[in-house]
């Protein structure tokens, strides 16, 4: 088979899967429990964390974790889908980490709910939780 015949196969594949994962994405996040993330065994810590922190039963995961309006809707679907194939493909819960751009939109979702907060103007390399960890995550011991 010709190289283009091959990539056009891997295409259709992958667009196979994600037709398939759709539907479970979309209905898992577009009613969003209060704290649909911690459904899955492998955020048990994350959400033990938030659980324990100053934000808890106020906020859900996607109020700092996911943008406003229709990109938010759009990394909603993207991320679900990374999360269900990593899931899916054996991750850890210790290997689980922030992205860069996670890292971004949880600033913005600071900000945007915090602007009247004498901190809300400071440099954007400087992360909220860098001071502020518990109040997103707050302390767990496990017990």
């Amino acid at each position: 088979m010709k190289r283009s015949g091959r990539i056009v196969l891997w295409v259709l594949g992958a667009l196979f899967v994600l037709l398939l994962a759709a539907p479970v994405v979309m209905a898992a996040t577009s009613t969003e429990a209060k704290y649909l993330c911690a459904q899955c065994h492998t955020m048990e810590h994350q959400y033990q964390t938030f659980a324990a922190s100053k934000h808890a039963g106020v906020i859900s995961c996607s109020d700092c974790h996911v943008p406003p309006g229709a990109a938010g809707l759009f990394t909603k679907y993207t991320d679900g889908a990374r999360h269900l194939f990593a899931t899916v493909g054996g991750v850890k819960a210790e290997d689980i980490r922030i992205s860069a751009h996670g890292l971004e939109t949880a600033l913005a979702n600071c900000i945007n709910c915090h602007a009247d907060s004498e901190h809300a103007q400071q440099p954007d390399s400087k992360y909220c939780m860098s001071c502020h960890a518990e109040e997103s995550h707050g302390a767990f011991d496990g017990k």
